[in-house]
Parts: C-alpha cells; sequence; structure tokens
C-alpha cells in the first residue's frame, strides 16, 4: 500500500502553463517564440511529482519497485500506443519512402525508451532545425525519453541515498554537477546536450530538491516567490528564441521560475490562480495533448507543402489536438490509470499495441519505405534527391591542407578556385565545365567568403576566409575566383552591411579575375519531395520566385541564373533538397551559362 499524495491542483495548472506556450509554438503562431521552454517545466514538475512519491513510499515502508513501474506504465505506455499507431497509420499514406523510413525509426526508438538517443545520435541532430525544416512526426517523442530513463534510474538513486541518508546533498550535487555538464556540453556538444539525460537531469533535480526539502521557501515569501516564478517563465516564453541550441543554459530561467511556483505551495497567489478549474482541465489532459499535437502539425505542414502554415490551418490543428487529447485522456488514460483495472488488462492491449508498431515499422524499414505507394513519376521526383554533383556531399568543412587532393573537379593543376558556402560545392561541376578550367573547390557551411566583420559573418568564418586568401597567395597559377552562396540568407540580417563586407575580399584579390554566381532561386521546401507529394495529390507543380540577382559589389563578373531557373520546364529536376542545385542543373543552367563569358575580359 503506497502512502496518499495530496493533490495539488496548482500543479495541473502548471503544467497548462507548461503545454499552452508548446503548442503554440509548434503552431508557427507568432507571439511565443520562447513557447519550447514549456518543456523545461514539465522536467521539473516530473522531478517534484516522482520524487516526492518514491520518497513518501520510502518513508512509509511501502516502497515497491514493482508496484512503482507499474504505475508509471498505466500513465506512458497506452496514450503513448495510441499516438504511436495513428502517426505510422498517417504516415503510410502521405510520407516519401525516405521520411517513412526515418518515422518508422523513430517509431521504434519510442517503443524501447530510447527516442532521445535516437534523434541524438542518428535522427538528425539539432532540434530546432529539424523541426522547421524536416518535420520529423515524432520528433517530440524525445522529451519523454528523457522522463522515461529518468524514472528507470532515479528510484535506486533515492532508495540508496535514502538509506544512508544523504538524500538532499545526494540530489543537489547530482543537480549541480548535470548543470555543469549542460553548460560545458552547450558550448562542445550541443546536439548530446540537449537530448540526452545526463545533460538535462538538473532540470528535474531542481523538482526533488522541493520533495525532499533541500530547498523550501518561507511561508512570508512565498507570495513574491509565486510571483517571480511565473514572470520567469512568462519572459522566456516571450523573450527567448527557439534557433539553435547551443545557449542551453537559457532554459535554467523557466526551470528555476517553475521550481519557485511549486515551491510556494497551493496558497501563494498566483498558485491560487493556476488552480482554476479551466487551467486544471488542460494540465490534466497536457500528456495526450504533448503527444497529438506534433504529429498532427507536423502532417498539416506535409498537407500544406510549406513550412509556415497559414494562421487558420494553425488554429485548426490546436483545435483538433485538443480535441484528441480529450478523447484520449477520457476514453485511454482515465481507464488505464484506475487502481479497478487489472494491470494486465492494461498491458495486454499496449503490448499487442506495441507489436503493431514494431511490425509495421521493421517492415516499412526493410522495405525501404515502401516505394510501390507512389506513381512511377512521382518516384522519379523523388530519385532526384539523389542527384547530387559528384563533390556536392564531401567538399564541405574541409581542411585546407586536403583540398588540392580531395576537393578537384577536372585534371592537372588547378587554375581557379571555387569559394563559398555548401552551394560551391553543389555548383562546382557546371562551372568548371562551362570555364573549361580545372577547379579546386573550398566551401564552408553558413559562411560565405567574407572577410570583413561589416558582413556579419562569425570569428571563426572570418578566421577561415582570412586563412583562404593566404593559401591562395600561394598558389599563383589560380588566376580566376567564383563564389558561389546561398546569398539570401546572408543578406535578410543586413543586405547593405553584408555587401559592403564582402568588398574586402574583392580587393584583396588583386589582379584574379572574381566571378560571383548568384540567382539561385530559394524554393524554401524540399523539391525533390514535395514535388513527389503534388504528384501524388494531383496539385499543381512546384514553381519558383526567381528575382534578377543584385549584387551591388565591383570588380566582379555576374553570372545571374535566375531567368533560366524559372524556365525550365521541369522545376523538379534542378534541386536536391530545399536550395542546392542538382547535377541536372549544373549541366542543363549553370555550366551553359558559364560558358557564354568563357571569352570574356577581366572587369
Amino acid at each position: 500500500m503506497t502512502s496518499k499524495q495530496t493533490y495539488r491542483a496548482d500543479i495541473d495548472g502548471l503544467r497548462a502553463l507548461a503545454i499552452l506556450p508548446v503548442v503554440w509554438f509548434h503552431s508557427g503562431l507568432p507571439g511565443a517564440p520562447g513557447g519550447f521552454v514549456g518543456v523545461d517545466v514539465f522536467f521539473v514538475i516530473s522531478g517534484y511529482l516522482i520524487t516526492r512519491i518514491v520518497r513518501d513510499d520510502l518513508a512509509a515502508g511501502t516502497f515497491s519497485f514493482g508496484h512503482f513501474y507499474r504505475r508509471r506504465f498505466r500513465r506512458i505506455a497506452p496514450a503513448l500506443a495510441v499516438v504511436l499507431i495513428a502517426t505510422l497509420a498517417v504516415g503510410y499514406l502521405m510520407l516519401v519512402p525516405d521520411d517513412l523510413v526515418r518515422l518508422c525509426r523513430s517509431a521504434v526508438a519510442a517503443v524501447v525508451m530510447i527516442p532521445n538517443i535516437y534523434f541524438s545520435y542518428v535522427g538528425g541532430g539539432d532540434y530546432f532545425a529539424i523541426a522547421k525544416r524536416a518535420q520529423p512526426p515524432l520528433l517530440h517523442i524525445w522529451s519523454l525519453g528523457i522522463e522515461e530513463q529518468f524514472y528507470l534510474f532515479f528510484p535506486f538513486f533515492l532508495m540508496i541515498a535514502t538509506r544512508f541518508r544523504v538524500a538532499r546533498p545526494a540530489i543537489v550535487l547530482a543537480a549541480v554537477a548535470s548543470f555543469a555538464l549542460c553548460v560545458v556540453g552547450a558550448k562542445h556538444a550541443p546536439v548530446a546536450a540537449f537530448y540526452l539525460l545526463p545533460s538535462r537531469a538538473w532540470e528535474l533535480a531542481l523538482g526533488a530538491m522541493l520533495a525532499v526539502d533541500a530547498v523550501a521557501i518561507p511561508a512570508r515569501w512565498r507570495a513574491a516567490t509565486s510571483a517571480i516564478g511565473i514572470a520567469m517563465i512568462a519572459a522566456s516564453i516571450a523573450l527567448l528564441e527557439g534557433q539553435g541550441i547551443s545557449p542551453l543554459w537559457a532554459v535554467s530561467i523557466p526551470a528555476f521560475g517553475a521550481m519557485l511556483l511549486i515551491g510556494s505551495g497551493p496558497n501563494a497567489p498566483v498558485n491560487r490562480v493556476l488552480a482554476f478549474a479551466p487551467f486544471v482541465w488542460i494540465g490534466r489532459i497536457s500528456y495526450s495533448l504533448y503527444l497529438w499535437h506534433w504529429p498532427i502539425f507536423a502532417f498539416l505542414q506535409r498537407w500544406w507543402i510549406d513550412d509556415q502554415l497559414p494562421a487558420v490551418w494553425s488554429l485548426a490543428g490546436i483545435g483538433l489536438s485538443i480535441m484528441l487529447a480529450w478523447i484520449t485522456y477520457r476514453r485511454v488514460e482515465q481507464p488505464a490509470r484506475r487502481s479497478t483495472v487489472r494491470f494486465g488488462l492494461v498491458a495486454a492491449p499496449v503490448a499487442v499495441g506495441a507489436a503493431i508498431v514494431l511490425a509495421g515499422s521493421l517492415s516499412a524499414i526493410t522495405s525501404a519505405g515502401l516505394p510501390e505507394r507512389f506513381t512511377p513519376r512521382a518516384r522519379a521526383m523523388i530519385a532526384e534527391g539523389d542527384d547530387h554533383a559528384p563533390l556536392g556531399l564531401t567538399c564541405l568543412n574541409m581542411p585546407l591542407s586536403d583540398v588540392e587532393r580531395s576537393c578537384v573537379v577536372g585534371k592537372g593543376t588547378p587554375t581557379m578556385l571555387i569559394w563559398g558556402d555548401s552551394h560551391s560545392a553543389s555548383d562546382s561541376a557546371g562551372i568548371a565545365a562551362g570555364l573549361g578550367q580545372t577547379a579546386v573547390v573550398i566551401g564552408n557551411g553558413g559562411c560565405p567568403p567574407a572577410i570583413d566583420p561589416r558582413s556579419g559573418m562569425t570569428a571563426g568564418c572570418l578566421k577561415r576566409n582570412r586563412a583562404i586568401l593566404a593559401w591562395l597567395g600561394r598558389r599563383p597559377a589560380i588566376t580566376t575566383i567564383v563564389f558561389a552562396a546561398l546569398w539570401r540568407t546572408y543578406e535578410k540580417r543586413d543586405r547593405g552591411a553584408f555587401w559592403r563586407g564582402m568588398q574586402p575580399t574583392i580587393d584583396a584579390l588583386g589582379g584574379k579575375r572574381v566571378i560571383v554566381l548568384a540567382g539561385v532561386p530559394y524554393p524554401g521546401v524540399d523539391v525533390p519531395t514535395d514535388s513527389a507529394m503534388r504528384e501524388q495529390w494531383g496539385r499543381p507543380p512546384l514553381r519558383f520566385d526567381c528575382p534578377p540577382a543584385r549584387v551591388p559589389i565591383t570588380g566582379v563578373t555576374l553570372v545571374d541564373l535566375s531567368t533560366p531557373f524559372c524556365a525550365y520546364p521541369e522545376p523538379w529536376r534542378l534541386f536536391v533538397d530545399r536550395n542546392h542545385p542538382s547535377m541536372t542543373a549544373n549541366r542543363a543552367i549553370i555550366g551553359p551559362a558559364f560558358a557564354k563569358i568563357r571569352s570574356e575580359k577581366e572587369p
């Protein structure tokens, strides 16, 4: 028999404060750029509640690992199984083969409780980047992996610490060590630091410290601390931006805010507001709402074939998420959690569901994503994603000492340098063929060839480019320089400043001939995938927006590819992804454009 836990309605209200910004953030609607921090609030809540359960049962002498894990299973597994099956079913109907394979791999990882490890090492890396571009329908399950792994290890930790009467200092030390790992990891291994339990455990430990009274807020301070706590969470939602994972320590603001709210107790003014019925209702369905919302938005984005949903679609997605969450809470969560329902009656259907997920996933993975679901023409469009230029996947961020061995197009001594970001490699075949010269390719991800800080580039980028200039100075045979980059990305920050920062690079090249490749359109969507989906669903074919190139620098020859790209009759053949030209584009557009200027003199 476990000890009786005192229910706190304000904590359900705090769950609502956590889930609503997450859903809003993922919907793409404006107003909550830091809504992702709701996950960090959930971690603190989980740490508090789980520690309180284990602590009280240990104190009463009634703790049982079997009972603890059965309760966690009832809480997590049934709703998760329903969402996984539904997500796989919709994915079968909507996803191209490669994306279906990725979905199935993440579903298998979810079943075996390692989705965070999967997304850290296999599934794509930077959370914000893949959430925006790839929209994996189960990406959000990474946080559930953190909690499941915490449930697996923490009871043993707390039981041993309690037996030796060091629970409080042990939890505090664990929190400090985990936070230090988070800060260091965010700089040196940001992807792992974001996804993995050791660098996230401090958030759960904040709640655990409250549960074991390692931290206690005096009653006379609680009105103030509850106000400060909600202000910290609100400020984080309004001010933080989900554009990268390096400043991971920044989520300490909402995490400590949640700690203050929980520690202020149910009678603090803000906590009494959180205990209002509407907040409690949202809090109670928050787990199912979290499970449902992201697959819904991911599939809506696939159906709309764009990263940005119209506002009405986003609002419809929120409404659908809440409706399905309420149904799942009433029909799945609540029945499964009733103590009057035998555990076997809960475990058996979940086991069947897990078997369906595993069998279906493994079948799709071993059959390469079941490509026969698509028409032959749609499959041909999908295949364009493999039409890379020969160096398109290899010559990126290569050490300068290796480029002449590994990144050369043509035969003989290079007389041309193709220099830029990742586009320098993807465009290299057409450039070299068009000019009839042997070229060495130097591509730096997200780093155009600027040496002046006015360009807005990072210190590391500027340093790399200055090293390239020095390398070039030792190679007099190279007399032609071609700049190729996704210029619009860097122009968005400050167009005038960026190009003023590019001019010193041109000036530093002396008498060499400098050519700028520009005008490549930015589709903004994965061209092979989205073209195939348009074909499969009878949608109008993809069309590019091709504004004329504007390159406000002197001493260069401009090759503007905007017109031929928009005139090409089969645009789906021109890109391998969202913005990198294919080998078809190299042969049909880039090469001929450079052939036209082969005999032109220097500017």
